[in-house]
């Protein structure tokens, strides 16, 4: 029973909406430590799925020279202001015109080291095909943030 108050339904609080009350049917509790034990063999499958891919993402990202560098597409994530959509980044950044129409940064942004951006080639059947990811490092990241306080400063100013 201590496992149950001290580990199953804390975490399960973080996945499930849950009301303590219901545990007094015994198939509730079932059906609850039952839905827990299937999070646990997920989160073991992830793990495992993690450790098996560890060399081949060490090695494309030492190919890709991507190490310490994050995907724009998750940097809004990762910045200190929250609630912040990864559409809403991009248009802020294209608004600064820091990034093309195509979402690409700058040439000047690049050579700042901010971002990088990485062309991979592939093909498929009779076709090439082409894309292009953007990375951004940590100064570009912490260039963002500044970036993002100056769009909010500027929208406040806005509103008064």
């Amino acid at each position: 029973m201590r496992l149950l108050y001290l580990k199953v339904i804390p975490t399960l609080r973080t996945y499930i909406d849950y009301d303590i009350n219901r545990f007094n049917n015994p198939d509730v509790l079932v059906q609850f430590l039952d839905q827990y034990e299937d999070l646990k063999i997920k989160s073991n499958i992830m793990q495992t799925t993690l450790k098996v891919n560890e060399p081949k993402t060490k090695m494309v990202d030492a190919l890709m020279e991507i190490k310490n560098c994050y995907d724009l597409s998750n940097v809004h994530e990762m910045l200190k202001f929250r609630g912040t959509r990864n559409t809403q980044l991009l248009k802020i950044l294209r608004s600064y015109n820091i990034l093309d129409k195509e979402n690409m940064p700058r040439t000047e942004y690049i050579d700042k080291r901010y971002f990088r951006v990485v062309e991979a080639k592939a093909s498929h059947e009779t076709k090439m095909i082409t894309v292009k990811r953007v990375y951004v490092y940590q100064s570009g990241i912490n260039f963002i943030e500044k970036l993002m306080r100056q769009y909010e400063g500027e929208r406040y100013a806005k509103t008064k």
